[in-house]
């Protein structure tokens, strides 16, 4: 379910029995007190062919070694529609150097077409008390601020696939996603030309004086036309 990028390493899974599989650090990043930063971690989202097959026999809709076939798309649909990622810290992490996700726990949409990252937030500092001499009942409160150093390699980070019913709320967006954080407060336009790869249509991506580049939402492939386009 998911591809490295950028030389990253791939998830692994603790045991057995793990809800998460582990991510890892694809960078070093230096988090000084009360700075938020997010933390590469080297893959990203890739709803292959053998999920999609895994997907299909949980749910009983076809026998192992079945050829799915021509239903691949629907599939698909069906899958992105009813799941999603969520992404929390690693429990040693907050224990042993105080970080702490910055958005409670990240979600990721499965059309998140860009590398994963964590939001780590370190807080402004270590509170430590100090007992005032000669009033042992009081309490002298102060903040040690320190930074933190995320290593490339670092277990940083633990994922897992989430089931929900969203799409029962009764609110429904033809929009597609254009990028990654963020993206999904801007409207990603659809146009007349048709996909070299898979004949299907195209969507503008990345639109500039002399070309255009589009990808095709059904598989993913990217290819430029000259000129700027207009909008069926």
């Amino acid at each position: 379910m998911f591809e490295s990028v950028n030389g990253g390493k791939l998830p692994t899974k603790g045991t057995k029995f793990s809800a998460c599989v582990d991510l890892y650090a694809n960078e070093d990043v230096v988090i000084g007190a009360g700075e938020t930063k997010i933390v590469p971690l080297g893959v990203k989202i890739d709803l292959n062919r053998g999920i999609l097959d895994r997907y299909a026999v949980s749910i009983n809709k076809k026998d192992d070694g079945m050829d799915f076939g021509e239903y691949y798309d629907d599939l698909k649909y069906l899958f992105m529609i009813n799941h999603k990622l969520d992404l929390h810290i690693r429990s040693s992490l907050s224990a042993k150097k105080g970080l702490i996700i910055a958005n409670d726990t990240g979600q990721k949409d499965l059309d998140y077409p860009d590398e994963i990252g964590i939001i780590l937030h370190n807080p402004v500092g270590i509170q430590k008390a100090e007992i005032i001499e000669h009033e042992p009942n009081i309490s002298d409160w102060t903040f040690d601020a320190h930074t933190v150093e995320v290593k490339k390699g670092d277990r940083v980070a633990q994922i897992t696939l989430v089931e929900h019913k969203s799409c029962l709320l009764g609110i429904d967006s033809e929009d597609e996603r254009t990028g990654g954080y963020g993206s999904t407060d801007k409207v990603l336009y659809e146009y007349k030309y048709v996909c070299d790869s898979c004949g299907k249509h195209l969507h503008c991506i990345e639109m500039e004086e002399e070309e255009t580049v589009e990808e095709c939402y059904n598989c993913s492939y990217r290819q430029k036309i000259k000129g700027k386009i207009s909008v069926q």
